[in-house]
């Protein structure tokens, strides 16, 4: 998606309120395939709502909400970006 001549939406947006509210994290895929889900500690959640797994620091993603339906092989490759988006997203983090 493109907002402009010089930027661009990334793939996956992460909304971290933690230390602002009770402290939920959320994730947006920008991108077809849709979807918006809650980033959550594995052994805070049931595997059977669990749609993304092994991302970073023992995250998953989990009850997403799809707006479009994805396929295996796009499955991969958004949790190999969100990987990305949560790396660089704690980077941030804890460069501040």
């Amino acid at each position: 998606m493109t907002l402009g001549y010089t930027r661009t939406l990334p793939r996956w947006l992460i909304d971290d309120t933690t230390g602002i509210a009770d402290g939920r994290v959320f994730a947006v895929h920008t991108q077809e395939p849709h979807c918006i889900g809650e980033l959550l500690p594995a052994s805070e959640v049931e595997p059977s709502d669990i749609s993304m797994g092994e991302l970073p620091e023992g995250q998953v993603l989990c009850h997403v909400n799809w707006q479009d339906t994805p396929d295996t092989a796009t499955m991969v490759d958004m949790a190999n970006d969100l990987v990305l988006a949560m790396t660089h997203h704690q980077g941030v983090r804890d460069a501040d």
